[in-house]
């Protein structure tokens, strides 16, 4: 999809103009028609009846428009793939919605699956004739349950901890049984470390994960800690927060030391505001960038997936009970919940 954007950004305003039109048009209908065609996951309550009655129309008045586009600018990207394409299958990470609803609008089938190295390694895989949008689709011959922190079985609509039981699912780690059973109870059900929401229909989303490790786009494993570590040597750096779950690449909610802020702003006989408008000054931005810059790097040993490519600075510290649990560690969930808006912007 990015090479696809970037070659077209590249061109004249008018196929600029007329690709980003019927992209729109295009996404749009194609969801429309899930909704007419039960395509869409219920997470939550939903009547499958009126959703329906509402796509009708809509549906009808955009079928021309969408054929049109089809016709003068998505055929062009489909044709690509070969006369013998059938459908593309995504993993290694999570599917990025913005990603599969322009291949669906495209009329790219999409099939994202999901698995562990643990089972072998593919438990889920959205059904091909039954390609339910923003889900790994129902279990792939074993069987999924979610529980609770206090290990009591979740109905469907509520996150948890995805737990899965099958003939994929391994024996255990060799010569390591004291870690295989924190990874297996004795029934057999292997606790994937992920946190899903089961629809009620049967399919699965995959929403986040258990523990702390950030997965990236491309499937790199990156532990936060070490770097949120070096990170914290900076004196300017109160708290940082890596992100990037899912994503190409890392960013950082930095919560930056106010006092030294205000010191080097000082020193440098800089202009003075409040403390939000200190973190959007270009000349703190460009101190922190530094500092990212000197810190994470592959002298410091670093690889380059583990770099930091955008933050967001944050003027107040972080709160225990809020952001902070009372031992003082980050509690990563409600900080993702808390700054949805910045994480959102930092990739838009």
């Amino acid at each position: 999809k990015t090479g696809i954007y970037k070659k077209i950004n590249s061109g004249s305003k008018v196929s600029k103009f007329l690709f980003h039109f019927f992209t729109k048009v295009c996404i749009k209908h194609r969801k429309l028609t899930d909704s007419l065609l039960s395509l869409t996951p219920r997470y939550t309550h939903r009547n499958r009846f009126f959703e329906k009655l509402i796509a009708v129309i809509p549906w009808l008045l955009l079928l021309p428009v969408s054929s049109l586009g089809h016709i003068l600018v998505l055929n062009k990207i489909k044709s690509k793939f070969g006369t013998k394409f059938v459908a593309g299958i995504s993993g290694g990470g999570s599917l990025p919605p913005h990603v599969e609803e322009f291949f669906n609008g495209a009329g790219i089938l999409l099939l994202e699956g999901y698995g562990l190295t643990e089972s072998a390694p593919i438990v889920a895989l959205k059904k091909q004739l039954k390609p339910v949008r923003n889900s790994i689709g129902p279990p792939l011959g074993c069987q999924f349950k979610i529980l609770d922190g206090n290990g009591n079985i979740l109905p469907p609509g509520n996150k948890g901890i995805l737990h899965i039981k099958g003939d994929q699912v391994m024996l255990g780690y060799l010569k390591k049984d004291e870690l295989t059973k924190t990874a297996i109870d004795n029934d057999g059900w292997l606790n994937s470390g992920d946190l899903a929401v089961e629809s009620f229909d049967g399919e699965y989303k995959i929403v986040g994960r258990e523990k702390d490790t950030i997965v990236l786009l491309g499937g790199e494993n990156v532990e936060p800690e070490p770097i949120e570590q070096k990170l914290s040597e900076s004196i300017y750096i109160e708290t940082p927060v890596v992100i990037g779950q899912d994503q190409k690449s890392l960013s950082a909610l930095i919560v930056v030391n106010m006092d030294s802020i205000k010191k080097f702003i000082k020193d440098n006989s800089l202009a003075y505001g409040t403390e939000e408008s200190i973190c959007v000054q270009p000349e703190i931005r460009e101190l922190i960038n530094d500092e990212i810059s000197r810190l994470v790097s592959a002298g410091n040993g670093f690889k380059t997936f583990e770099r930091i490519y955008k933050y967001k600075l944050l003027g107040s510290s972080f709160e225990v009970g809020k952001e902070l649990s009372g031992k003082q560690d980050l509690k990563r969930h409600a900080i993702n919940e808390i700054y949805a808006t910045e994480i959102k912007e930092l990739y838009n």
